[in-house]
């Protein structure tokens, strides 16, 4: 395994590879004898009902939660790879995860942009044109409504340098208008990407995915 760094520290992850991956807690059985891999432009779904492990292999799938059994790997281009750096090729949008609250947008952005590093040249300035957030640009993120705030995170990992993508229940809070700009961006402009979506079921939420995993 193997790992390509830009100058923000950005890993390019070409594949991940889970085999007899099985994860348990307090006795219980989350997910058992999975065995999956992920190539560059694909994307999966993982759908289940709320509490059927979900956001758990989510995070197994960018480093967070380690596995009770079985393997799970990481494949780039170069030498040296260290799995405990995965985070850096990962971005991941979720309800549950938040932003500062007493900076701007803006200075949001910003701070990403020089954790993450944002694709094809794109300046914070863009980044926020591209979530359609323009009005908000100088506003505190403690202000954003529960939408604006889901579709700043969304926007950032669209926009991100990431290798791999991870949406968990990424239609949470948004109103007609956000679903229609996610579903948008997600039609076809993640080619080189990995991406992985955790939603109650399927729909809006996965209708690009190419592979899909049922949990619970």
């Amino acid at each position: 395994m193997q790992e390509v760094t830009t100058n923000n520290g950005q890993i390019d992850v070409s594949s991940v590879v889970l085999t007899d991956a099985c994860k348990y807690y307090n006795g219980r059985t989350v997910f058992e004898n999975l065995s999956l891999k992920l190539n560059a432009g694909d994307a999966l779904a993982i759908t289940g009902p709320n509490g059927s492990g979900k956001s758990t292999l989510i995070k197994t799938i960018i480093g967070y939660v380690p596995l009770s059994s079985g393997k799970i790997e990481w494949s780039t281009s170069q030498s040296d790879f260290n799995p405990e750096h995965i985070y850096k090729a990962c971005s991941l949008a979720a309800p549950y995860l938040d932003l500062f609250e007493d900076f701007t947008l803006l200075e949001n952005v910003r701070i990403f942009g020089d954790l993450k590093g944002f694709r094809d040249g794109m300046k914070p300035d863009d980044v926020i044109s591209f979530m359609e957030l323009e009005h908000a640009r100088d506003k505190k993120f403690k202000a954003f409504s529960s939408g604006m705030r889901q579709r700043t995170k969304l926007g950032l990992s669209f926009c991100s340098k990431a290798s791999i993508l991870l949406f968990d229940e990424p239609l949470s809070n948004l109103d007609t208008k956000g679903y229609d700009w996610y579903q948008r961006h997600t039609s076809g402009n993640m080619n080189h990407q990995i991406v992985v979506v955790g939603s109650n079921i399927e729909g809006p939420e996965t209708h690009f995915c190419n592979k899909r995993i049922q949990l619970g």
